[in-house]
């Protein structure tokens, strides 16, 4: 069984908002220097203030465009019969075998969520953009065999 990641409307709302006002700043920087600035202030802060701008519409639409990738091609969390393997849209993978599984609790904050898996050694784990599922919660009962899968 594949459970697949999802993005939000109000967390792509919120992100697109952020981003559209940073983006504006660094074309208000632009344009500030551009147009009110003189000859020897910009060859002292010209390059500094360009690269300012650049960064602050960096900064505002690049988490917004991985979101919206995000959206196109979504996590994995694989269930097999012994172990929960989470694919990574950038390639990574981590697998876990559900004997190590203490217990799998959805974990949510205004920017963050995902599903958080507490191993019976170890650090926790967290993956993002994963909303609550019944059937994840199943596996982690251990007198239950996991046949259904």
């Amino acid at each position: 069984m594949k459970v697949f990641s999802v993005v939000k409307a109000d967390v792509k709302k919120n992100l697109l908002i952020r981003g559209i006002f940073l983006g504006f700043c660094g074309v208000g920087v632009f344009i500030g220097m551009g147009a009110f600035a003189s000859v020897d202030t910009l060859s002292s802060w010209g390059i500094p203030s360009f690269l300012g701008g650049i960064c602050l519409i960096g900064l505002g639409l690049i988490p917004y465009r991985k979101l919206t990738r995000l959206e196109t091609h979504p996590h994995q969390i694989i269930l097999d019969k012994t172990a929960l393997t989470f694919h990574s849209t950038y390639g990574n993978e981590v697998t876990v075998l559900y004997c190590n599984i203490e217990k799998i609790t959805p974990y949510e904050t205004r920017w963050r969520y995902g599903l958080r898996i507490d191993l019976k050694e170890g650090v926790p784990l967290f993956f993002s953009h994963f909303l609550d599922n019944a059937s994840l919660n199943e596996i982690v009962h251990t007198d239950e065999s996991n046949e259904s899968f």
